[in-house]
């Protein structure tokens, strides 16, 4: 964390409040729930072991870097993906956590990357909530969407593939 602070502003939230706080480099993360996403938004990093944080930061486009003991080889899918894609890192040694969020603190560069990715991940992604609305409006539009669906899954191999423009860190 002492690295890290020579870099930037280290915000640390700690759920189980077993830290002491008071010795470390580092403010609490003090912000209104409603407020969360607005600050991970403007964020230049997210280390974090949480997996819900760590895929808003993504879905987002804030560089993110997840460690934790589910990170491996039988990790969950949505992890898999969003590393491939080139939105997360998911590390199990602390010591590659603190050399890639040093790294990625020091790349100017970092923040246009994992935003372009993100907006390329969205417009590769079905927007769930106009699926539901269409299909409620109009149930004729289930053979359409089938169709796209059929469509999505052919293509989707290719879209598992680690991203072309990704380069560690």
């Amino acid at each position: 964390m002492e690295d890290l602070a020579d870099e930037a502003t280290v915000l640390l939230s700690d759920e189980g409040e077993e830290m002491d706080t008071d010795s470390l480099p580092a403010r609490e993360f003090d912000v209104h729930p409603a407020l969360l996403h607005d600050a991970l938004a403007e964020a230049d990093l997210l280390v974090a072991d949480t997996q819900t944080m760590v895929t808003e930061a993504a879905l987002l486009g804030t560089p993110a870097i997840r460690s934790n003991s589910f990170v491996g080889e039988d990790d969950m899918g949505n992890f898999i993906e969003l590393e491939n894609r080139g939105l997360v890192r998911n590390l199990r040694a602390f010591d590659q956590v603190s050399e890639t969020a040093t790294e990625l603190l020091a790349d100017e560069t970092a923040t246009e990357r994992w935003e372009r990715r993100r907006e390329t991940l969205m417009s590769e992604t079905v927007n769930l909530t106009d699926v539901i609305v269409d299909i409620a409006t109009d149930p004729d539009s289930i053979e359409s969407r089938t169709e796209m669906a059929h469509r999505h899954e052919t293509e989707r191999g290719r879209l598992t593939e680690p991203s072309a423009d990704i380069t560690k860190p």
